[in-house]
């Protein structure tokens, strides 16, 4: 199991889905998510980032998507 390494920052994250914004460009990255059942990397790449100040916890996503309908 891998641990996630969680950044404080010091204002609120605008949340507006926009993950090219420097706060989370800065943000500490997962690993590729695995299978549950069988711990292989997904077939697509999937990551999440997690961002935290004094009022909330912030969880971004980055997934592979080729073909979004």
């Amino acid at each position: 199991m891998e641990a996630y390494r969680i950044k404080r920052v010091d204002s609120p994250v605008r949340i507006d889905g926009n993950l090219d914004k420097t706060v989370w460009k800065n943000a500490v990255k997962s690993g590729r998510f695995v299978d549950a059942v069988g711990g292989t990397p997904g077939i697509y790449d999937t990551r999440a980032a997690i961002l935290w100040d004094a009022e909330a916890l912030y969880v971004g996503f980055w997934v592979e998507e080729p073909y979004p309908s």
